[in-house]
């Protein structure tokens, strides 16, 4: 009786092993030709600029502020990372309506990188791109004024 039971025991060792050997060799799904990925891309960057150089008046670093304080990307954020507050535009009456971010501070910290604050923007005023550095020494580093997101 040992040897029959000793056999039968081998033998179905064997095929069970033979099976999983079998599968595990096998394709199991079948190639799909590469398609183009549509929509925006998966990492969108850090929110790059306010405004646009005036190139008619020569200096590069000069920076005309786009942003019109309307608050609908502090309104998008998930985060809450930013906070904008508005003030006259320079050289305008102050009752004309006609205004720009007194104070637009974002804090990098808290960003998701969602991009929904550049979608509600109604005059592009935030671009976002990778040219932030997405690490700094310290928190401080990652809270953003309107000046240092003038320099950028």
């Amino acid at each position: 009786m040992a040897p029959d039971v000793m056999g039968t025991g081998t033998d179905t060792e064997v095929m069970g092993m033979r099976l999983a050997m079998g599968r595990l060799l096998r394709r199991r799904t079948s190639l799909v030709p590469a398609l183009p990925r549509s929509g925006r891309p998966r990492l969108l960057g850090d929110e790059r600029s306010l405004g646009d150089e005036k190139r008619s008046e020569g200096t590069a670093g000069d920076v005309d502020v786009r942003c019109t304080a309307c608050a609908l990307c502090m309104a998008a954020c998930p985060s809450a990372c930013i906070h904008v507050e508005a003030g006259p535009r320079p050289g305008t009456l102050a009752g004309s309506g006609d205004r720009m971010a007194s104070m637009f501070e974002i804090d990098l910290g808290r960003c998701v990188l969602c991009g929904l604050c550049a979608q509600a923007c109604p005059v592009d005023a935030i671009r976002l791109d990778g040219a932030l550095p997405s690490w700094a020494p310290n928190r401080a580093a990652l809270h953003l004024d309107l000046d240092a997101l003038k320099r950028i």
